[in-house]
């Protein structure tokens, strides 16, 4: 994580249940990152307002993704939500260093500790 550049941008960047699932299935099935970014752009797969977030979304996607082995794509695929929430998180966890730092000092300790509510 040392060598991750730190920035905040995922902090204005949705969950993207969904788009991560459709870029999991076009990676899976081959689909290059310049590939997901254009058909984002020409076919709007990921159901964007605009062209500009039709890209930003494409880009996000594409980062955390590459974040994924493929067992871990084929579970975005082929899991339950429970299982594919937990995938998601991990892929921002390890495509932002901001986010990581807040989950490992604050939410680490309540998972340890079991302090959930």
């Amino acid at each position: 994580m040392q060598n991750q550049e730190y920035t905040a941008t995922n902090t204005g960047r949705p969950f993207s249940f969904k788009a991560m699932i459709i870029g999991a299935k076009l990676k899976a099935d081959g689909y290059t990152d310049k590939e997901i970014r254009e058909k984002s752009k020409n076919e709007n797969i990921f159901q964007s307002r605009s062209e500009h977030q039709r890209i930003k979304t494409a880009s996000t996607v594409n980062k955390r993704l590459n974040m994924l082995d493929e067992q871990l794509i084929n579970k975005l695929i082929n899991g339950d939500s429970t299982t594919i929430k937990q995938i998601i998180i991990y892929s921002i966890m390890k495509s932002d260093r901001f986010f990581f730092e807040f989950m490992d000092e604050v939410y680490k300790g309540k998972i340890i500790l079991r302090e959930l509510k």
